[in-house]
């Protein structure tokens, strides 16, 4: 089985941390006036017993955002592959990730986003058509990294190595036909980081020293897409 599909989803960037408050559970109407066909009958109450619930006439999604001292950013991606009838098999991906971390500069709060893009390789094992199990290696490329202080960006993408490998591991779960809901964690193993020659003229830009500070990429995603 071929399959293709178009991900889209939200990554949390866990690298460096900082002092917030927990963000508070959001709770999202999928339509504001009940779903398409059931206007009538969305003040009714759901009914739920052991492993079901019916009489969902205006359902929700629950949102718990991540703790705010990480970083939220976003993928977008694509991917080909396919499985025989044991359900093991492979997928290769392109995927866009705008990822970041934020920390503590003197007392301003500072935001650092890094633009990447990566080619996953995964081997995979389909359980029943419905969960797909995946693990497998991937490469990386940065395209852009800024640093926002103050109401100010600028440019930190030369202080950067412009290559990241590591591993890539995750579940999918197809609901209903064509439709994709997964989780995944990216463990970088490449410094994020170039060696800096500090001078009295030219002190390093981030309040840490590069050759002593071993920050790697480290991605959880949440996403959701369609396969066809």
């Amino acid at each position: 089985m071929i399959g293709k599909a178009i991900l889209a989803g939200l990554a949390l960037f866990l690298a460096a941390p900082a002092t917030a408050q927990p963000a508070q559970q959001q709770v999202v109407k999928l339509w504001p006036k009940g779903a398409p066909g059931s206007e009538a009958h969305r003040g009714e109450a759901e009914r739920a017993q052991d492993y079901w619930v019916k009489n969902i006439h205006d359902p929700t999604l629950t949102a718990f955002p991540a703790d705010p001292k990480h970083n939220n950013g976003y993928m977008v991606s694509g991917f080909f592959g396919g499985s025989n009838k044991n359900g093991l098999g492979y997928r290769s991906e392109l995927v866009y990730s705008k990822q970041g971390y934020s920390f503590d500069d003197g007392g301003k709060n500072t935001d650092v986003m890094n633009d990447y893009l990566y080619m996953p390789h995964l081997m995979t094992y389909t359980i029943g058509k419905v969960v797909q199990l995946q693990a497998g290696a991937q490469i990386g490329v940065l395209l852009n990294a800024k640093k926002t202080s103050g109401g100010k960006d600028s440019s930190i993408t030369d202080l950067m190595n412009r290559f990241d490998y590591g591993f890539a591991g995750g579940v999918e779960v197809y609901p209903f036909k064509g439709l994709i809901v997964g989780t995944r964690y990216n463990l970088g193993l490449g410094k994020m980081y170039k060696q800096y020659e500090q001078t009295p003229a030219t002190p390093y830009p981030l309040p840490f020293d590069p050759s002593t500070t071993n920050l790697k990429n480290g991605i959880f995603q949440l996403f959701i897409g369609y396969r066809f």
